[in-house]
């Protein structure tokens, strides 16, 4: 399986990749520590899902999520590490 993960806090993507990596060693995972380094992924990989740290820059994520729900049809799935609301306007 491959997984994009676009986390701008590279501490937590270590702390997940390492939580993933525990699991299985049948995951690929890039990091992407913000949206156009995502996009340059996106344009050049075939993922499987997305995994998105949730408290990354929120209008940047919109865009991103736009482009993103408009060309692309993956699971994507939204990490935070607080018990916290999420947007549902970034799910629509």
């Amino acid at each position: 399986m491959r997984i994009l993960f676009i986390e701008e806090n590279a501490s937590d993507y270590l702390k997940a990749r390492q939580l993933l990596d525990e699991q299985t060693s049948q995951l690929t995972i890039d990091w992407a520590p913000n949206y156009d380094i995502a996009l340059k992924h996106i344009k050049k990989n075939r993922y499987d899902v997305y995994l998105i740290g949730y408290e990354a820059q929120q209008a940047q994520q919109q865009k991103f999520l736009a482009w993103l729900y408009k060309f692309k049809s993956i699971p994507t799935i939204f990490l935070t590490k607080h018990d916290e609301f999420v947007e549902t306007v970034l799910l629509d």
